[in-house]
């Protein structure tokens, strides 16, 4: 055999060992990896996992791209004060709501003054234009999807003004005498309610709202009348009514906000009910856009009360609106 055939014939039981080198290697490697997939599965030889070992295997499982769309996304909603975690839901969530509402009244009354003088039918938004005072909060808690809410609403109004015409004496238009009118209102509404949640997420809730409303109210309405009306004496053209009423009525509605823009911290909030009881119809409206912030909301909101009462009250009709800017804490 020549010197070069044997140079070639080690070369090659040389590549041949390296071969079978690498070989074992590659199986002693995975040999390794299994076990140490078993070992975190399993635990450690006392029964206990391995925490380093969970720690890595889960890292490498679920650790996201940080500069992808769909982490950006998680991470605004994460942001929001209304991403509340389970351990969170299962305790009572308090809201309480104050607001400065400016409300508008109109509305239809008789006010009778006795056998000696006339019965005044007027739409009182003639005549009240100004507002004493206004308050309108409210409470609301809930545990799971079981809740309830109290919302009060009180205003004062009152004003006067020179009518020609435009009223009713004993149920009769005049045309032909004036009038000088002042009439003072004081309202107020209670509302006591459960809520069941139809939906909760943290970009819209929605909650049925069943429950009662009552309404106590009070109007006193001043008068002097000039010129000549046929059926009323003399002792009847000035004098002094008032008139008291409560009413209760069932009431069935929902209760909501939609929240949208970054970290969902912006919101439409909104209510709205149905009902009827001691009044023919009663209904009620809120809506309002707001902004969250880690103690609460801020909303401006416009809100209308509106009541139809039975055939023959002294009050046939009643209605609030305008609009409200008010703060929600949370607790």
């Amino acid at each position: 055999m020549t010197a070069s055939s044997s140079s070639v014939i080690r070369e090659h039981k040389n590549a041949s060992r390296m071969l079978e080198r690498r070989s074992l290697l590659c199986a002693h490697m995975a040999a390794l990896a299994l076990m140490s997939t078993a070992h975190a599965d399993t635990g450690g030889a006392d029964g206990s996992a391995d925490p380093d070992a969970s720690q890595h295997a889960a890292t490498l499982a679920v650790a996201p791209d940080q500069d992808s769309p769909i982490a950006g996304r998680e991470g605004q909603e994460d942001a929001s004060p209304y991403a509340v975690s389970q351990s969170d839901s299962d305790g009572w969530k308090y809201a309480a709501t104050l607001y400065g509402y400016l409300p508008s009244i109109d509305g239809e009354t008789t006010f009778p003054s006795g056998a000696a003088g006339p019965s005044f039918t007027i739409d009182q938004h003639r005549i009240v234009s100004g507002l004493k005072f206004a308050f309108m909060g409210s409470v609301r808690a809930h545990k799971g999807n079981w809740g309830f809410l109290a919302d009060l609403f009180y205003a004062k109004l009152g004003d006067s003004a020179n009518l020609s015409g435009g009223f009713a004496i004993n149920g009769i238009p005049v045309q032909d005498a004036s009038a000088n009118l002042k009439l003072d209102s004081k309202t107020t509404i209670l509302s006591l309610a459960g809520t069941y949640a139809l939906a909760d997420k943290p970009r819209h809730v929605t909650r049925l709202v069943f429950g009662t409303r009552m309404l106590d109210t009070q109007q006193k309405l001043d008068w002097q009348l000039t010129g000549t009306v046929p059926g009323v004496g003399t002792a009847g053209l000035s004098g002094m009514s008032n008139i008291d009423r409560t009413k209760w009525d069932g009431i069935v509605g929902l209760t909501g906000h939609v929240r949208f823009g970054e970290g969902l911290r912006w919101s439409v909030p909104y209510y709205v009910d149905a009902g009827a009881g001691d009044s023919n119809f009663t209904s009620q409206a809120l809506v309002g856009i707001g902004y969250s912030y880690d103690w609460g909301d801020v909303v401006a909101a416009w809100r209308y009360i509106d009541y139809d009462f039975k055939s023959g009250e002294l009050i046939s009709r009643l209605s609030f609106s305008g609009p409200a800017l008010g703060a929600v804490f949370r607790f």
